[in-house]
């Protein structure tokens, strides 16, 4: 039986069991038993290759090689953030007006995968509502779901930036979002998930501070036929934050 030896994209890693020009790469196993598995030590993204195992011609054995094998190495991503604002203060909306807030995670291989969800606290530990399709993304993490959580439509756009130097990605996902006075002291939360994460999530989170017109209630006494308009101003209420109030006239 010829030597073998492992290849990597096309290279020979020559056939000795300490591989000199690969310090972290090595054969081991039983010689005797015709074992030559190929060892990798502190895996790195230049581990990211083809491989393939050769024995070589000798005498009257022809030579061997076996099927490509693809090593997948995948690098953890950082936590995602909030591109352009401070999520250290509540961000002001207002109700029924669009509003668009941008998230990103770098580094990963591949890309961290963000989803958007509102919630009570800033940790996404009570969610109340899925932004466009985050139920789905985040399927197969750890984060409790139970009946009371409801999907609102949301505009989601993703990019996915690659540096080619490292090959490590950046993923930005931007969302538009419609608020609600329901929303007014709740999280928005950008969450991350990722094959390295086991399950768990990283987050970015912000409370949003809801602007909305005040809502006028007018009272009418039905057993008096005359109504004047300082009796009305006297049974008007209204409620809203951040608008002036309105003024009734007739």
């Amino acid at each position: 039986v010829g030597a073998v030896q492992w290849i990597k994209n096309g290279y020979g890693l020559g056939s000795y069991r300490e591989i000199p020009l690969f310090p972290r790469y090595s054969m081991v196993g039983s010689a005797s038993l015709g074992e030559y598995n190929l060892r990798i030590v502190n895996i790195s993204l230049e581990d990211d290759d083809v491989f393939e195992c050769q024995i070589e011609t000798a005498q009257e054995n022809p030579g061997q090689i076996s099927k490509p094998a693809k090593l997948n190495v995948i690098a953890e991503p950082q936590a995602p953030y909030f591109v352009g604002m401070d999520n250290s203060k509540p961000v002001t909306v207002v109700e029924g007006k669009a509003f668009e807030l941008a998230c990103r995670s770098d580094g990963g291989k591949p890309a961290a995968k963000l989803a958007w969800v509102i919630s009570k606290d800033a940790g996404g530990r009570e969610i109340i509502n899925w932004l466009g399709n985050s139920a789905q993304i985040l399927q197969n993490t750890k984060i409790p779901r139970n009946s009371k959580q409801f999907q609102y439509e949301a505009k989601v756009a993703e990019s996915i930036l690659l540096d080619e130097d490292s090959s490590l990605e950046s993923i930005v996902s931007n969302l538009t979002f419609v608020p609600t006075q329901t929303e007014d002291g709740r999280y928005i939360i950008c969450l991350a998930t990722h094959d390295t994460y086991g399950g768990a999530v990283k987050h970015a989170s912000v409370s949003m501070d809801v602007s909305y017109p005040p809502k006028a209630t007018i009272r009418v006494d039905e057993t008096r036929s005359l109504i004047r308009e300082s009796d009305l101003g006297n049974r008007k209420s209204s409620d809203g934050r951040s608008f002036e109030q309105d003024q009734l006239s007739g």
